[in-house]
């Protein structure tokens, strides 16, 4: 009997050891984690496991959660992030705990099962010290500063991003006011990273771009004079010689001629001089232009006059301009004569000079004439030359009052009104429709006359109702 009793006591306290190991609800576990003191969080209810999830979940809920689990009341919050996301049913969601219950199921929520998360799950990391050291940055970009040609709105600046160190776990990246690769405008741009961990510590790297216009575009020089030809007499040295200087063009608005070889008005030796001017901006840059001055003497008289530099005014883009050859017509049948411009061509506006090459053979020399043409642009020009308006409408009322002549004889000619055969029939009053396509005769006394009807009468649709006297027999000649 004793021994029964034995049994009995031993089953009961096991029975009782037994029950007191089954999960309760509210009770919670950590999967996934390195130790045991971290990991997912999972809570027991209605006989199975389930997550939490991680909506507002921060230091307090992971507090009371660590107290719950035996591991001290100090725990660092993460999420599915950090431990992977479970399976099964989401138990607990909108938990707010004020960090100093026993239990996380003594927090307020919104009920077992009712959440709002797709296996958005929360996690913990017990019993580690308050962390208060922010991550460490580490390649933080130096200033950048960005060259680019004058005139361009901007640039597109590219970097190596920093990187934060600390635990990869609970480290993110904040915010980046700017990613590699942007467009920046010209100037100075702020770019911003912000790291922070889990422990809400944060740190931060700025550096700026600097956008920089750089000129490296030369200057242009603008209305370089044409090549200059001036004739001289044989025997002398040679001429003075004068010029519209060029300017200088350049993005910058600031190139000016640093050098010029000669000056307008100055005096040139027989033969070829070669003039330049260089343009210079501020940057340096720096653009040469030239035009050559040759001065020719006049070797014979074979031009009796070379035409004088004129200037002529005009309203539109160019002006036809004439002038007297300069050899006498009966020379210039003999001579062999080259020239670069035509008398009555047309020219530009601007300054052109004309040149006359004159040699008695292919081997002789050449005697030369050169003048200027200067075509310059009217202060103000009638949108339309009245004479013109004049002219045309002129034209206009002859053109209408023609036709109108015409269409007045058409409408006054009827097939009814008597159409004159011939003068020798005037006084015949009778009429007869005659056909236009034959040819009709008639005999008077011994003469026998023909009279075609076509040819009388002009181009009518018959029938024709003709003049003729009926006395007369009229026969049809096919």
């Amino acid at each position: 009997m004793s021994g029964l009793l034995t049994v009995c006591i031993m089953f009961v306290a096991a029975t009782k050891e037994f029950v007191s190991t089954q999960e309760q609800d509210g009770d919670l576990r950590l999967v996934g984690g390195t130790s045991i003191t971290e990991g997912r969080l999972e809570v027991f209810y209605n006989t199975s496991w389930g997550t939490v999830c991680d909506d507002h979940w921060d230091g307090p809920h992971a507090a009371v959660a660590c107290r719950q689990l035996g591991f001290g009341d100090v725990g660092v919050a993460s999420s599915s992030l950090f431990f992977g996301t479970g399976s099964g049913p989401i138990w607990l969601g909108g938990i707010s705990c004020r960090g100093n219950e026993s239990r996380l199921d003594e927090c307020s929520d919104d009920g077992w099962g009712i959440h709002n998360c797709v296996h958005d799950d929360a996690g913990i990391v017990c019993g580690t010290p308050v962390d208060t050291i922010p991550p460490i940055i580490v390649s933080c970009p130096n200033h950048i500063i960005q060259p680019m040609e004058l005139g361009a709105p901007g640039s597109f600046v590219t970097w190596s991003e920093p990187v934060a160190v600390g635990d990869p776990r609970t480290v993110r990246l904040l915010l980046r006011s700017h990613a590699p690769n942007e467009f920046f405008p010209v100037g100075v741009t702020d770019v911003t990273y912000i790291f922070d961990d889990a422990s809400g510590n944060m740190a931060t790297c700025r550096f700026t771009v600097s956008v920089t216009e750089v000129d490296s575009t030369p200057p242009e020089c603008v209305d370089v004079p044409q090549n200059i030809f001036e004739t001289v007499e044989k025997g002398t040295a040679g001429a003075v010689v004068s010029w519209t200087e060029p300017t200088c063009d350049d993005l910058s608005g600031a190139a000016n001629v640093s050098t010029k070889s000669h000056l307008p008005s100055t005096f040139f030796v027989v033969g070829d001089t070669i003039v330049t001017y260089t343009c210079t901006d501020a940057s340096g840059n720096s653009e040469m232009c030239q035009f050559n001055v040759t001065v020719n003497e006049r070797l014979t008289t074979r031009i009796e006059s070379c035409p004088n530099s004129t200037t002529v005014i005009t309203c539109n883009n160019e002006e036809s301009v004439s002038w007297d050859t300069p050899m006498s017509p009966s020379d210039e049948m003999k001579l062999l004569v080259e020239s670069s411009h035509s008398s009555g061509d047309f020219f530009q506006l601007g300054t052109t000079t004309v040149f006359y090459s004159v040699k008695e053979n292919q081997s002789g020399e050449a005697e030369v004439c050169n003048f200027r043409i200067t075509v310059k642009e009217a202060r103000s020009c009638p949108a339309i030359p009245y004479i013109y308006i004049i002219i045309a409408v002129s034209v206009f009322i002859l053109i209408v009052s023609f036709l109108l002549v015409i269409l007045k004889k058409k409408a006054n000619l009827t097939a009814d009104d008597p159409l004159p055969v011939n003068h020798a029939y005037d006084r015949v009053a009778n009429y007869r429709a005659m056909d236009m396509s034959q040819t009709y005769t008639t005999t008077v006394g011994d003469g026998k006359y023909a009279t075609t009807i076509y040819d009388t009468i002009g181009e009518r649709s018959p029938p024709f109702y003709l003049a003729i006297d009926e006395s007369i027999d009229y026969a049809t000649v096919e």
